[in-house]
């Protein structure tokens, strides 16, 4: 459907990335598997929601923003965490703590990220969510 009426209307967009990390939790109690070092293939999913743009300097007609600037912006951060030990960056690295420190840094107009950490389990943090 193309909006050829040039009516504002809103969209959320979003893009997926995936980045490497070992952890262990040390909160879990003595003899959980989680307990010990190991490592996950995190996929992390990030919305922007706004206006469809009807064609700015900054953002071209018909986008809520361009794909690859929020892509850009979700790979600097996460190239933060790609390959380390999270428990040296993240004290306590829970889905919901990594999820929190993402999100945390990455620009006001990503309102939403889905964390996995496998396949079947992850988190959905929202900027609401951060703040209370």
């Amino acid at each position: 459907l193309v909006n050829t009426e040039r009516n504002l209307m809103n969209a959320t967009i979003w893009i997926d990335v995936s980045f490497s990390a070992a952890h262990f939790l040390p909160c879990v109690a003595p003899g959980h598997p989680c307990r010990r070092v190991h490592g996950h293939n995190y996929r992390l999913r990030a919305w922007v929601s706004g206006p469809v743009s009807r064609g700015t300097e900054r953002v071209p007609d018909g986008m809520v923003v361009d794909f690859e600037w929020v892509r850009a912006a979700v790979a600097e951060v996460v190239g933060q965490l790609d390959h380390h030990d999270l428990n040296t960056i993240i004290p306590n690295p829970t889905a919901e703590n990594v999820a929190w420190w993402i999100l945390d840094k990455l620009p006001p107009q990503i309102c939403k990220i889905e964390l996995r950490e496998v396949e079947w389990a992850g988190v959905v943090l929202t900027r609401e969510d951060l703040h209370g």
